[in-house]
């Protein structure tokens, strides 16, 4: 969603993903987790990121899988985000995007990606028991500031004769109408070499 260096964190995302040998599918309905890439930089990025979100965590009402939303939205939302939709699984900012396995790991083991209240069985001796249980979300988010040297490498995915090329992110000024510093951080600028 949102802007091209979007593409190119989710090309990051997919070949992290693929390192830590998770298959790639873009069919929701056989995938048991669905990763959104926010977008938040103008009014129109943000509706979208937020219909996208909420489009995504209804058809867990059809099949349970683990919602993870990644990107700006997190990065500068999501106290308020984890509130209003506590249907998603992993609030992950920008710097984190190497810990992307990590939480998905980690829900997965814990089987607790059912949905807002799941039921679960506790054995104790031979009783056998239901309980509610209210999962809390994951929310990795930190300071942004070098995340771009950091991320990981990029493979390309794409289906056009180009792809973009991340050289540099985030921004020293503090416009008013901006939000970008917020989100991103410092401009960081990539050395030829990388």
């Amino acid at each position: 969603l949102g802007c091209p260096k979007n593409e190119y964190d989710s090309d990051c995302i997919r070949h992290i993903l693929e390192e830590n040998d998770f298959l790639i599918t873009k069919n929701i309905k056989k995938a048991d987790v669905a990763i959104i890439n926010t977008c938040c930089f103008i009014d129109h990025a943000k509706e979208e990121s937020i219909e996208t979100i909420l489009e995504v965590a209804q058809l867990k009402e059809e099949k349970s899988f683990i919602l993870i939303v990644f990107g700006c939205m997190p990065q500068r939302y999501y106290k308020e985000l984890s509130k209003e939709i506590p249907e998603v699984n992993g609030w992950v900012g920008l710097s984190k995007m190497s810990s992307l396995p990590d939480v998905i790991s980690t829900i997965l083991n814990n089987r607790l990606y059912l949905d807002k209240k799941i039921k679960y069985k506790k054995c104790q001796k031979n009783l056998v028991e239901k309980q509610d249980f209210i999962f809390k979300p994951i929310c990795l988010v930190e300071n942004v500031n070098g995340w771009v040297k950091k991320q990981p490498k990029r493979k390309f995915y794409g289906e056009l004769p180009y792809t973009y090329l991340k050289i540099a992110d985030g921004c020293d000024h503090t416009c008013t109408f901006c939000d970008i510093p917020n989100i991103k951080g410092k401009h960081e600028s990539r050395i030829p070499k990388e």
